[in-house]
């Protein structure tokens, strides 16, 4: 979300972008570490406008902070406190940079509200404000999200999709150098609709990708002729990941959780990941 300064306002907006106060400040100071499962921030809340202040100490407004990933489409709004405060994010939501704004939200219709340090433009002027108004905008903040280009990124495109022809079920084959899931025709082509929207990703991977995974690992579990399997492509970057979860395709660790969470670690947790690309979708809605 960004807010441009040639927005206006019909009252007095605390943000560097205008010069509606003579010497307030609304601002936040960030610090974060990234980790492979998540993006930590420690956010201090920094305002210097007694009047503001105030308002937020009698809950008629409050801090949002709007976050916003542009390119996985993640967006989400956290209210914070003045002084320290501390969110995080699940880093397998986020991609290329995260957008953070700050702002502070009338929380009740407020009425003549006023403040010593307005311009001489509205000196003595007081003014009705509606619920859910902008009264500071704070700098927005970019952090830097990279992508670790690791077995996980792998996983999906060791999966072929096909059209399985006069078939209404899906099925996997596992014989070449990719694992080839069949869609029903009309499955298949409402996939070829959906597929290039980064949006839909997560969906279509909890969808197709997760059930085809677990009817392979089951496969793997029960079959005892594993070596048919070991110069294909699917079956070296699969094992891979799997000791890196602490399995082995050849020993009997793999037998001792369920297939299922041993799929959903694998995959990064696809349920999550899809309800919540299906939340953004309706947000944007």
């Amino acid at each position: 979300m960004q807010i441009k300064g040639s927005r206006a306002f019909p009252y007095p907006l605390l943000s560097k972008m205008y010069e509606d106060y003579l010497s307030s400040t609304f601002k936040i100071e960030m610090n974060y570490l990234k980790s492979r499962n998540e993006i930590n921030l420690q956010l201090k809340v920094l305002l210097e406008n007694m009047n503001l202040e105030m308002l937020i100490k009698d809950k008629k407004a409050i801090i949002l902070c709007h976050v916003e990933c542009p390119k996985t489409k993640y967006r989400t709004v956290k209210e914070l406190n003045l002084g320290k405060n501390k969110i995080s994010f699940a880093s397998n939501l986020l991609d290329g940079y995260l957008e953070i704004v700050p702002v502070i939200v009338a929380n009740t219709k407020i009425d003549n509200f006023y403040s010593k340090d307005f311009n001489k433009d509205y000196e003595r002027i007081s003014f009705e404000i509606e619920k859910g108004s902008i009264l500071a905008i704070g700098e927005q903040l970019k952090i830097p999200i990279k992508k670790e280009l690791g077995t996980l990124s792998k996983i999906p495109s060791i999966f072929q999709i096909e059209k399985n022809i006069n078939k209404p079920e899906m099925e996997v084959e596992m014989h070449g150098e990719k694992l080839v899931v069949k869609l029903p025709e009309e499955e298949y082509n409402n996939y070829g609709l959906l597929k290039g929207s980064e949006s839909y990703n997560n969906i279509l991977i909890s969808m197709i990708i997760f059930p085809a995974l677990i009817f392979v690992l089951s496969e793997l579990e029960n079959f005892h002729g594993l070596e048919m399997y070991e110069d294909r492509r699917w079956y070296r970057v699969l094992n891979k990941k799997l000791r890196e979860e602490g399995f082995d395709l050849k020993s009997d660790s793999l037998g001792l959780v369920s297939i299922l969470k041993i799929a959903q670690k694998i995959l990064d947790l696809p349920l999550f990941r899809a309800t919540e690309s299906l939340k953004n979708l309706e947000v944007n809605e």
